[in-house]
């Protein structure tokens, strides 16, 4: 099985992690209470430090070890990241937050694609039980449904699921959702499908709209 690059023209995508880490910078101020932290920055990150031992971890929530577990993967710490986000599912087993960033984890560090996309199933029916279904006011929502969907494509895009990839991407797209990465994404899917005058269009497409200022 392959894994697909993807067309020259595509602005890379962010890391597939990044939205979470995103929502767990917010929570941070609140959850990592012993920290001595300069007034002035809530982002100071100085005195932060992580533990990996299960003892450590006891008694800590499903948002610090979600938080913690994005550090650790920005570190490249893949399997201690891996450790604290299984430990945050066992705190709390309906948070989206974790499902998305272990999928993200075995599509992008293991290669482990239909387990990378069961964990992103699950964290999309998570996401739909929790902030209910589109269209959603809050960018946030909106940025979450979006990076869910890209992600489910691009698994079954590796898995050689061409059709349910395409069908992803046109969910995507009838929100209302564009993306530097649709054009490229779609193209090499209509492409894998043998639609070869559709994949050229949508490129070109892709090239102009990436040209504009």
């Amino acid at each position: 099985m392959t894994i697909y690059m993807r067309p020259t023209f595509e602005i890379p995508k962010l890391p597939t992690l990044l939205l979470s880490f995103i929502f767990c910078l917010l929570t941070r101020a609140h959850e990592l209470k012993a920290e001595t932290l300069d007034p002035f920055d809530p982002f100071d990150n100085s005195s932060f430090e992580i533990t990996t031992n299960e003892e450590g971890d006891k008694d800590k929530s499903a948002k610090q070890l979600i938080l913690e577990a994005a550090v650790l993967l920005d570190d490249e710490r893949l399997l201690d990241a891996r450790t604290k986000l299984l430990r945050a599912l066992q705190r709390d087993p309906l948070d989206y937050r974790a499902h998305l960033m272990l999928s993200g984890y075995y599509l992008d560090h293991v290669g482990h694609f239909r387990l990378s996309l069961k964990y992103a199933k699950r964290a999309l029916d998570l996401f739909y039980k929790t902030k209910g279904y589109p269209p959603y006011n809050e960018t946030g929502d909106r940025m979450s449904h979006q990076q869910l969907l890209y992600l489910i494509s691009q698994i079954r895009l590796n898995l050689d699921d061409y059709n349910g990839s395409l069908r992803t991407l046109d969910e995507f797209s009838s929100y209302g959702y564009t993306a530097p990465w649709y054009s490229g994404s779609r193209a090499w899917v209509l492409m894998k499908l043998g639609k070869i005058e559709e994949a050229i269009k949508v490129a070109r497409q892709g090239v102009e709209d990436a040209s504009e200022p």
